[in-house]
């Protein structure tokens, strides 16, 4: 039995796994479409709006490299360093990172080659790490301040720095007045930085305060913890949210001003806000998007949350895996759809059977389905199938269907009506609301993200006769009732239908084991089959001084009938030692 406090959380689970997504509909909104490109095997870790991809070749890997499309250039190392972490690259082509425990920044020369310049820390840190160069070189460093507590545990206050174009750092914790460890982690071409917390620092010196955060789930549930990660140039910004429960559930959340909170999902401690672009869309990591509960997901600015996969034209990729991982560009230049931003995520390649990572470019709105062809045939009543119908058949219409939308009319000049919306996973239907010998003209059509598909091809049918419904009957004139048998009895019954009888047997009780005497299954049913048998009454268990008779027959459809008599057994000694 589910205590109260589990019932609460289901609650909230199913209204928070709810919120936000997609619901399909034959009018729903254009959905941006992507064709994707195999960059080969490695994990992306970033993407600028020029097409260039940061990585690693492997989670394990150390040393990160950046993709211009032509040339893969590996990141140089300081002599004696043998790895380094690489977190964003920026609007010019440099990488933000670490190296050790120093701020590092790697200034791409234009050509395919990097260098590698290391930033001071300021007096009393330990460690830095730049976090994001912007379009005017700027960069965004944390930096961790240790401090050692009177029981010997070391603490660590992050504060952060930008860097001035003489070389010299702006203390930004001093500037705005900040008085709590903050964490840096997003740079804006203006100068405006996003702390973990969702406060904006702002290049005046004010800042702006985390918005409050949404209405809490039904359950007496609220928000705990917020983990920011991106901002775009308009202020929009994506992060985590951690739910008060011992679960530790969290969700992919999206704030705009002016606007508010959107869920884009994820019910689980693993999900990941990647990127947002100039015009709000957005790419998480997250489940309760996508069939197979965990993958990357899309949530355009228009409202609508899609699992990526769906977006993906052609096929052939899915980016459906708790391990998934991509990033998303802050805009694409050169004529292209300035709402939708480049992308880079970690697939599996279904034709390489490997795990690799894809740039997804994009190319229009996703088209509705093709069409597919209907077929449809009459469908009598079976033992196995006890309903009279109408079968429909069809092949798939692809990866592009969601839904199929079946529609009936009653020829030659009946409207059409649809009768049923079934999931893309099933290619047949049983109109099972037809009238008996009544004609019927079928269509299907394939609904998906980009609307309703062509309709299909009319197919006709009429509809059976109405299935048998009469049980068969049954008369056993030997032995009868209360009669007296020994040895091996003669025993007889006639079965009738008004069809034709397809089985019949004699069986009895008490027995050892099997109760069957004879049986016979006609080749062609019978309208009156007459079973004679000979009931070796000596296999009644336990020399029984009464037994059970039982006959039984049935029809094709499966209508049955049994009749039985009682009679009294004796038992010869004869020949018995």
């Amino acid at each position: 039995m589910r205590t109260q406090w589990q019932c609460r959380l289901a609650s909230a689970l199913l209204a928070l796994a709810t919120a936000g997504t997609m619901v399909l509909s034959p009018a729903a909104s254009a959905a941006p479409a992507f064709q994707a490109q195999d960059l080969g095997v490695g994990v992306p870790v970033d993407t600028d709006s020029a097409g260039r991809v940061l990585g690693l070749d492997s989670y394990s890997a150390t040393l990160p490299w950046v993709f211009d499309g032509q040339h893969k250039t590996y990141l140089p190392l300081p002599a004696g360093a043998t790895a380094a972490t690489a977190l964003r690259i920026g609007p010019t082509g440099a990488v933000a990172g670490q190296v050790g425990n120093q701020a590092a920044v790697w200034w791409s020369d234009g050509q395919a080659g990097y260098t590698l310049q290391t930033i001071a820390p300021p007096p009393g840190a330990t460690i830095g790490k730049a976090v994001h160069v912007n379009a005017g070189g700027t960069v965004l460093v944390a930096f961790s301040f240790p401090t050692t507590l009177v029981t010997g545990l070391t603490v660590y206050t992050v504060r952060p720095y930008l860097t001035t174009t003489g070389g010299g750092l702006v203390d930004l914790a001093a500037k705005h007045s900040l008085t709590t460890s903050s964490d840096p982690v997003d740079l804006t071409d203006t100068g405006r930085v996003l702390l973990q917390s969702g406060q904006i620092l702002e290049p005046d010196g004010s800042v702006t305060a985390t918005p409050a955060f949404p209405e809490p789930p039904p359950g007496g549930y609220h928000w705990v913890f917020l983990r920011a990660t991106r901002i775009n140039a308009a202020g929009a910004w994506i992060g985590v949210a951690t739910l008060s429960s011992s679960m530790g559930y969290a969700q992919v959340v999206k704030y705009t001003p002016g606007v508010g909170w959107k869920v884009l999902g994820g019910l689980s401690g693993n999900v990941s806000a990647l990127g947002i672009d100039q015009a709000g869309d957005a790419l998480a990591m997250a489940n309760y998007v996508c069939p197979s509960a965990w993958g990357l997901s899309y949530a355009a600015a228009g409202g609508s949350t899609y699992c990526l996969d769906d977006l993906v034209l052609g096929s052939g990729w899915s980016f459906q895996s708790m391990g998934a991982r991509g990033a998303i560009a802050p805009g694409w230049p050169g004529g292209a759809d300035p709402a939708v931003g480049t992308l880079v995520g970690l697939g599996y390649h279904l034709a390489s059977g490997s795990w690799r990572i894809a740039r997804l470019t994009p190319s229009g709105d996703v088209p509705p389905p093709p069409a597919t062809t209907l077929s449809a045939q009459s469908h009598p009543g079976t033992w196995q199938q006890p309903y009279d119908s109408i079968y429909l058949t069809w092949p798939s219409a692809g990866p592009l269907a969601k839904q199929y939308t079946i529609e009936r009319r009653s020829p030659p000049a009946g409207a059409w009506a649809e009768i049923a919306r079934i999931g893309a996973s099933y290619y047949e239907y049983n109109d099972t609301t037809v009238a008996p010998l009544a004609s019927y003209a079928y269509r299907i059509a394939a609904i998906g993200l980009g609307g309703t598909g062509p309709r299909s091809n009319e197919a006709s049918a009429t509809a059976p006769a109405p299935m048998d419904r009469s049980a068969p009957t049954v008369t056993i004139s030997s032995p009868l009732e209360g009669a007296t048998v020994t040895g091996m009895a003669s025993i007889s019954a006639t079965f009738t239908d008004n069809v034709g009888v397809t089985y019949a047997e004699f069986s009895f009780s008490p027995n050892m084991g099997s109760g069957l005497i004879c049986s016979s299954a006609p080749a062609a049913p019978a309208k009156t089959l007459t079973l004679n048998c000979r009931w070796d009454t000596r296999k009644i268990a336990n020399q029984s001084p009464t037994a059970t008779l039982v006959a039984y027959g049935q029809d094709a459809i499966g209508n049955w009938v049994q009749a039985q008599v009682g009679v009294n057994v004796t038992y010869s000694t004869k020949g018995r030692k």
